[in-house]
């Protein structure tokens, strides 16, 4: 830190006001910071201007300073002062010796503007990192978590990398809690960092301006136990903020501790705010020939078929396969559409990182199988199944660590799922998108009512005391004691909405989509989103409309508590209860549900990074209340059609209900087993 401190004349001709340095080397002396490798640092500059002027001239000293030799983000950022998106500046990298090094600038001004604010004030940081969440913690209701999707700013057309606008502000709160305030993460940073450099006295006035603020918003006066990591600050830094805090507050009493309950006490989503990128991503087409492949010589199987509540149209099993480049331990897929497999296959890997993709080792035409390199997980419904049921690692770490890791990947999916359609959005050709596979969901299981014949023959009707199916499709619904139209009446909508050649869907514009693309096709393994992730099955990728894409995994993993309630043991699921009683003048559904915490959390980040994008994108070319009811009734049949509940009737009767309710008012049942639709309270 020694260094820094020699840099005074360079920090002055650049417009800094005030360096330090915070994280762990800023409150916790105690520590031997040799062996630690985060450098958190962050600047108050005179102005914006002089922000814009270091990232467009001096960046090469900034790095010098920090002594970074390996920039997080390569190439130029093109930012300037008129800029209202971006209010602070990250920056960060590589040193030598592998230490992480970051530096968080903003102007002056920018936090005097928070100060004086009567309401908490958004800060919008401009970073290559991507966080996607923040941690609060209050003594009287415990921890807490901030879940925003970071917005894609501009991306690098030499690395493909790209900036993006993290959320924050200078105070955050749970939103059921607006008074239960603690600072964001740019003013815990601020005052828990030990100054290396400050011009005269700047930052006294500006935080006891913040401090009283901070009092003006809680219900009870601020207390250093309401900094997120407290618990590490050492007897010096503990010390010196509860002196600051008495001269500006008074004394200080020891705040009240309710007794915390383990896990979050709540999860605060803030609302999407994306924007179309300026560029798609980087390609290079000889990447993308895929006309080749070796023809498998010999297969030994290691293990037996591997069958999932998660896939029905394909088999598969782990195996070594000889090639021309010797033996490869691979997972051998025998579907029917591996011809639609291997064509998709350029344009996913065309629009998708390659990271997330399978590689493809050999394929044999005649028995219709496909060889990938085999991938040693499990996927991510899987996954949240052992979880429910009790037997996952996540069952044995803290609760807080279930959310984290579940969430992360869900925004992962959510930011890459935007990304390429945002980046292939297209009005559609004049029958571009009636060729696509993932009609196969929706049109061909719906016309004739295909599936519903193949799943619920007439001795399944006749159990039920009717003559057959024709009687069930045809007779009125009540759920919860209130009447809705025949079944029949919503299959016919559906058809006519979701069919290959029908004049509404072809209203809607197309974007390149996986089409089969929910958690029972995403692999994991127990690194979660920090560790290699592999979306699998592309035989129904293509152009299509979007919202046929995104309805399979708002459904399938959204509704995971509804569509597998079956499978769900034990108490952390929640509760689910239905009772059903058929008759020639009604079909009556009474159901009740109690969705888990967590269940509730991962739809809610599924409406709002998912879903609730692609219809802002839509309504700019569509009508809305047209790709409302298509999504609506694209809904509507995942419920129906998805699973055979054939052996359990309760499942087809509580998702027979959910759907219904759906095409009548999806918004109404995302608010009712949700709690989703809200405005964020969290900021102003």
């Amino acid at each position: 830190m020694e260094s820094f401190k020699r840099q005074n004349a360079l920090l002055v001709s650049l417009g800094f006001l005030f360096f330090a340095i915070g994280g762990s080397r800023g409150y916790n002396r105690d520590v031997d910071h040799e062996e630690s490798t985060d450098w958190d640092l962050f600047g108050i500059l005179r102005s914006k201007r002089h922000i814009v002027s270091i990232m467009t001239n001096h960046l090469d000293e900034i790095y010098s300073l920090l002594g970074i030799v390996k920039p997080e983000f390569l190439g130029p950022w093109e930012v300037s002062e008129a800029e209202a998106e971006w209010d602070i500046i990250r920056v960060a990298g590589f040193a030598k010796d592998g230490s992480k090094r970051s530096l968080k600038m903003c102007s002056h001004d920018c936090l005097q503007e928070a100060a004086q604010g009567q309401s908490t004030h958004r800060f919008n940081v401009l970073s290559a990192k991507i966080v996607r969440k923040t941690g609060l913690y209050h003594p009287i209701h415990g921890y807490s978590l901030i879940v925003f999707q970071p917005s894609t700013y501009m991306r690098s057309l030499s690395s493909g990398k790209k900036l993006v606008l993290l959320y924050d502000a200078d105070f955050l709160h749970p939103e059921d809690q607006p008074r239960l305030v603690s600072p964001g993460v740019t003013l815990d940073l601020l005052f828990t960092s030990e100054a290396l450099f400050e011009e005269g006295d700047v930052t006294h006035l500006l935080k006891q301006s913040l401090l009283r603020k901070w009092q003006r918003l809680s219900e009870s006066k601020p207390h250093i136990k309401m900094f997120y990591r407290h618990h590490s600050f050492d007897s010096q830094s503990s010390q010196e903020l509860t002196t600051f805090f008495s001269q500006v507050l008074g004394t200080l009493s020891e705040p009240k501790i309710s007794k915390l309950s383990k896990g979050y006490a709540s999860v605060t989503f803030i609302p999407s705010s994306q924007r179309v990128p300026p560029i798609g991503h980087p390609v290079s087409e000889a990447e993308f020939c895929v006309t080749q492949y070796d023809k498998p010589e010999r297969f030994r199987r290691t293990s037996g078929n591997q069958s999932s509540p998660f896939s029905s149209n394909s088999e598969g099993c782990q195996g070594e396969v000889l090639v021309s480049g010797g033996w490869r331990s691979v997972f051998r897929k025998t579907a029917g559409g591996f011809l639609d497999e291997i064509s998709a296959l350029p344009n996913v890997l065309r629009y998708w990182p390659h990271r997330y993709i399978q590689k493809l080792v050999a394929v044999d035409k005649e028995a219709k199988q496909l060889f990938f390199a085999l991938f040693p997980g499990k996927t991510l419904n899987e996954r949240r199944l052992d979880y429910y049921r009790g037997s996952s690692f996540l069952n044995n770490v803290d609760p807080r660590h279930v959310f984290d890791w579940f969430i992360n990947i869900e925004l992962l999916w959510a930011e890459h799922v935007w990304d390429v359609y945002s980046t292939t959005i297209q009005q559609p050709s004049q029958g571009i998108g009636a060729s696509q596979p993932i009609h196969r969901f929706y049109n061909d299981r719906l016309a004739s009512d295909h599936r519903f014949h193949e799943f619920y023959t007439s001795e399944f009707f006749r159990d039920l005391g009717l003559s057959d199916a024709s009687s069930f499709l045809n007779t009125g619904v009540n759920i919860n004691g209130r009447t809705y139209p025949a079944l029949s009446t919503y299959l016919a909508r559906a058809r006519q909405l979701l069919s290959r050649e029908n004049g509404l869907l072809e209203e809607i514009p197309v974007a390149f989509g996986l089409g089969d693309g929910h958690g029972g096709n995403l692999m994991t393994t127990e690194a979660g989103a920090h560790g290699p992730l592999l979306f699998i099955d592309y035989e129904a990728s293509g152009y299509h409309s979007p919202l046929l894409d995104i309805a399979k995994p708002i459904y399938l993993d959204g509704f995971f508590n509804i569509l597998y309630a079956d499978l769900l043991t034990g108490d952390l699921a929640g509760s689910t209860m239905v009772t059903h009683a058929v008759s020639p003048e009604a079909i009556r559904i009474d159901y009740q549900l109690s969705i888990d915490p967590l269940g509730k959390a991962l739809a809610k980040a599924k409406l709002e990074y998912g879903m609730k994008p692609i219809m802002e994108l839509l309504s700019r070319f569509s009508r809305k209340k047209v790709t409302e009811e298509v999504l609506a009734y694209a809904l509507f049949s995942c419920a129906l059609l998805t699973r055979n509940f054939r052996a359990n009737p309760d499942g087809l009767f509580l998702n027979m209900a959910i759907g219904i309710k759906l095409a009548d008012n999806m918004w109404q049942v995302f608010s009712e087993l949700f709690d989703w639709g809200r405005v964020c309270r969290a900021v102003k």
